[in-house]
């Protein structure tokens, strides 16, 4: 075995017809569902309509072998014969699963040389010498004593046999009713021999005029008839249709055409290349087939009666299997025949049960046909009756459920087909025993949105009415009284407060996902006001960063100063634990302590709990995530500015935690909603539709028309010639190992060590004061840029905003102010008070300066005492960038914000920022931490990053380019 390939192996066991056939099925994409288990292979193959045969083979890893092979068909079956099914697949294997078969030690490639044209046609001769055999009609005794001459010619067509022995030749005529032409010759003793060649080796003796002295006249080529092969389709019956093979005989001098099947003749009448007609003669085909097309042919029935979903499936395709093989031809009854586009629900009509569900019965329109043909549906054995849907008559819905259940995928009417949409599995558990379809609101939201998008709801009661307000007309919802609060709504945050309320009087779960800045935190007072307003006691849980336990604690007390707002956090929370009261209560926790106490937190009955910043627990394999999802709660509620269309797994986990099981499982999420393959705008539609109602998110273009203008600046600076003798050292000394190895193009890439070279890079940029206290007084070419924008901004009475991914970076921007006399606040990780350094900057004129890292002050702050924010270095995620200007462009700002963004010319920065613009959806989408970057970054980009600087000439000169969202690409502010 080991000089042979796979197929050298396989092919002798495989008789010439039947490895021919599997050749046919093979090149018809007949081979599917390949599933591999270890050492054992299998897939479905298809021959025919109707005909999947399941096939299996068994690798030997040691023998380098197959041990063994089966096929569900009964000519392996009952006569243990390799079929052509099995022929398909061994070919099937070697061109497309070779890495599998190289698993095992099998070579693939072998199959190539038994498809070329010349073994083809030398396979063809085995084959015809077959028949040769058979036409003969042997006797099992003649069969023994054939002799030698006999055997040589075995290979050979009939054809050639004859055309040898012409000399020998005493007549020929034709067996009509057997379709054979008959030639009788004289054999080697001398007495006659008789053969019978069929429509192709006659059709060439017919019109050969070498043989025109034996052929009688009436059996001369009839060459004023043309015929094609077609596949003729019929209707059959009430609910089928009739598929036959059939030969199209035209007339070519009066141009009438008849159709012949082929049930009607017998199997000696049709050959590959002609076929022979009674009273026409022998008549080439003229249809151009390939002989792939040909045997795929021949491989169908000649007469198929199809029913149900075969024949749906059919009509569903177009023919395509079939007209993919020669013409079909369809009568006008089966032209009629229609596939319906869509099921058309007018509306919905409601009753109210008493343990809070709905008796939902859908009031459908006329089905509709894909041309707009109205279809009646009709009784058919086994099916429930289906009248066009008229008011009040339930059972479209309840029939096209049986049939799913049944496995089928269409339904059968008079004039086709309802095709039944996989929509409706999850329905099949909500028919009670009566015959009526019963679901929760959340149930029914969904059956509206998915399969009744726009139908109207009827019925009567508060429960009904109010579910309806805002499903049909949003206008209809009613904001709930909030004049014992202190917020002052905008407009559209009256809208969210009006939609979160329908949220919780009808028990459902949402997500507000308001970009930044446009007061998120205000709605949810609103609601959870409006929740303590509308019963007694009760309790709302709050759980959010650590980072900004203060600002909502804050907010609570400056906003609803009635409610009884305790912060459940540090060692305060075990001598003080919440507990029910006659008053609501308010507890706002961090994400931290809903993990350690979560066993505390689950015994209590709250009424609402909200996840601020839902965008941190949206991996759903975490234990915070799972943790939240324990809580029972009439209303679970998500907040969270980051977009999450990007990532439609992310949005699905925060959907499983507002409305638990409503998208389905992860796997059928994925594979209707989030395809490898790329969008789908139809299931991205649905999807649409589906979360709607439970998610709002506006922009601050389309609702802060008022807001104060932002206007970016990407300024620009060098380094000095002390940073640029650092910054070329750092690279020869860390750099060039990886430069090295980065472009061998062999070892795999060391994320760790790019990512400690490429932060030594940056602060050296920033100051190399952060990477050794010995450079104390070599400066920047940045710091002086920082200080000069400052002073600007200072001498204009203006507060400012600086932001560092380096913690190191805002103690030493911190000493710096400290020694100019510039008072400021500071906030980093390690800030235990943040609240209390919130509020000073806010409110102390004095202070100018705040100081933060990134990622402690990029969130759950408002900083809009200042209008001006300096980005010291560039972090490669442009969201969190906007994320933390946002604490500055909000609510609240009266003044036009200015964005400064520093980059050293030159250096890496430069090509961050070039990065950056250019995968920018990308790590919006995936970058979290920095190191997390490079792992999208291609080879060449790291070279680039670890590219010298630029030669030092002693630049002295700040540059800076200006860019104003809304205004024309490339004119500046100053140029304006």
């Amino acid at each position: 075995m080991s000089s042979l390939s796979f197929v050298d192996f396989l092919f002798p066991q495989f008789s010439p017809i039947n490895w021919m056939n599997g050749i046919s099925i093979f090149n018809s994409a007949g081979v599917q569902n390949f599933q591999a288990f270890g050492e054992l292979v299998s897939g479905r193959v298809k021959a025919g309509i109707g005909e999947n045969y399941e096939v299996r083979m068994k690798l030997h890893s040691q023998g380098k072998c197959v041990q063994w092979m089966e096929c569900t068909c009964q000519a392996y079956r009952r006569r243990n014969e390799k079929c052509a099914h099995l022929a398909s697949f061994c070919i099937f294997m070697d061109q497309e699963k070779s890495s599998i078969l190289g698993r095992f030690g099998l070579s693939s490639g072998g199959s190539d040389r038994y498809l070329n044209r010349d073994f083809l046609n030398s396979l063809n001769e085995r084959i015809a010498g077959a028949e040769f055999d058979r036409a003969q009609g042997l006797t099992g005794n003649e069969k023994n004593h054939r002799t030698e001459a006999m055997q040589k010619i075995e290979n050979l067509s009939m054809e050639s046999l004859v055309r040898s022995r012409f000399s020998q030749i005493k007549s020929i005529q034709m067996l009509e009713d057997e379709g054979l032409l008959k030639i009788s010759m004289t054999g080697d003793s001398g007495k006659t021999i008789a053969y019978q060649l069929r429509s192709d080796d006659a059709l060439s003796i017919v019109s050969d005029p070498q043989f025109s002295g034996f052929v009688p006249q009436k059996l001369s080529l009839a060459s004023g008839f043309q015929v094609n092969r077609v596949f003729d389709v019929k209707k059959q019956g009430k609910f089928g249709i009739r598929v036959s093979r059939c030969l199209l005989v035209l007339n070519k001098e009066t141009n009438e055409s008849k159709v012949v099947k082929l049930e009607d003749l017998p199997d000696a009448f049709v050959g590959r290349k002609s076929c022979y007609l009674k009273k026409i003669g022998f008549v080439p085909f003229s249809d151009g087939l390939s002989q792939g097309q040909v045997m795929r042919w021949e491989e169908y029935a000649k007469t198929a009666d199809l029913e149900g979903d075969v024949a749906a499936a059919l009509f569903h395709t177009q023919f395509q299997r079939l007209s993919e093989t020669c013409e079909v031809r369809l009568s006008q009854e089966v032209m009629n025949l229609k596939v319906t586009a869509k099921i058309d629900i007018a509306s919905l009509n409601l009753k109210q049960s008493a343990d809070g569900t709905f008796i939902v019965e859908p009031i459908f329109a006329a089905i509709v046909s894909a041309d707009s043909k109205v279809l009646d549906p009709v009784e058919n054995s086994g099916q429930l009756a289906l009248p066009v849907k008229k008011r009040g008559q339930p059972n479209m819905l309840l029939a096209l459920l049986k049939a799913r259940q049944e496995g089928r995928q269409f339904l059968q009417t008079k004039e086709g087909w309802i095709q039944i949409s996989d929509g409706l599995d999850w329905l099949q558990k909500r028919v009670t025993a009566d015959g009526k379809l019963k679901l929760s609101p959340l149930e029914f939201i969904k059956f509206r949105e998915q399969l009744a998008s726009g139908s109207d709801i009827e019925g009567h009661g508060e429960i009904i009415e109010r579910i309806r307000s805002g499903l049909i007309s949003q206008n209809d919802l009613t904001c709930p009284d909030i004049s014992h609060t202190k917020l002052s709504l905008r407009p559209y945050q009256s809208d969210g407060l009006k939609w979160l309320w329908w949220l919780y009087s009808n028990g459902l779960g949402g997500l507000l996902a308001d970009e930044m800045g446009l007061g998120k935190t205000h709605q949810a007072m609103g609601l959870i006001a409006s929740i303590a307003a509308s019963q007694k006691g009760g309790m709302s849980l709050v759980v959010c960063p650590t980072t900004v336990l203060d600002h909502w604690v804050d907010k609570m007390q400056a906003f609803v100063p009635n409610l009884n707002t305790v912060c459940f956090h540090g060692n305060q929370r075990r001598l003080e634990p919440p507990r029910p009261t006659d008053d609501h209560l308010v507890v706002v926790t961090s994400y931290g302590i809903l993990l350690r106490d979560i066993q505390n937190l689950i015994t209590f009955p709250w009424n609402l709990i909200l996840l601020d910043e839902a965008h941190l627990v949206k991996n759903q394999t975490t234990r915070t995530y799972r943790a939240a999802c324990k809580i029972k709660s009439r209303m679970r509620l998500c907040l969270t500015g980051t977009p999450l269309e990007n990532d439609l797994m992310e949005l699905k986990n925060l959907f499983d935690f507002i409305a638990p099981n409503y998208l389905g499982t992860d796997s059928e999420f994925k594979k209707k909603y989030a395809k490898e393959s790329g969008r789908d705008p139809i299931a991205e539609l649905e999807l649409h539709r589906l979360i709607h109602p439970f998610k709002l998110r506006r922009n601050k273009k389309e609702v802060l028309t008022d807001l104060p203008e932002k206007v970016e600046d990407i300024r620009h600076c060098h380094l000095n010639k002390e940073q640029y003798e650092l910054y070329s050292e750092a690279l020869a000394l860390r750099g060039a190992p990886l430069v090295e190895s980065l472009s061998a193009n062999t070892n795999p890439v060391s994320f760790v060590h790019v990512f400690a070279v490429i932060s030594l890079l940056k602060q050296i940029c920033n100051d190399p004061f952060l990477i050794d206290p010995r450079y104390d007084k070599v400066g920047s070419g940045k710091m002086e840029l920082f200080e000069e924008l400052l002073q600007e901004a200072l001498d204009a009475d203006q507060k400012v905003v600086v932001f560092s991914q380096y913690a190191k970076m805002i103690h030493r921007l911190s000493s710096k102010l400290t020694k100019m006399g510039i008072q400021h606040v500071t906030l980093t990780g390690q800030t235990t008070q943040r609240g209390e350094v919130v509020k000073k900057f806010q409110n102390t004129p004095e202070v100018k300066v705040f100081l933060g890292s990134l990622l402690a002050g990029g969130t759950g702050i408002d900083l809009t005492s200042a209008n001006v924010v300096i980005h010291f270095d560039r972090w490669w995620n442009a969201a969190k960038e906007n994320q933390a200007t946002d604490r500055i462009h909000r609510i609240g700002q009266n003044k036009n914000v200015q964005v400064y963004k520093l980059i050293t010319k030159g250096t890496l920065e430069e090509r961050i920022d070039e990065i950056i613009n250019r995968k920018r959806v990308l790590f919006d989408r995936f970058v979290e931490q920095d190191d997390e970057m490079f792992k999208h970054l291609s080879r060449q980009d790291l070279l680039e990053l670890l590219a010298p600087p630029e030669d030092y000439q002693g630049r002295d000169v700040i540059e800076k380019e200006s860019l104003s969202f809304g205004e024309m690409d490339g004119v500046s502010v100053e140029e304006l």
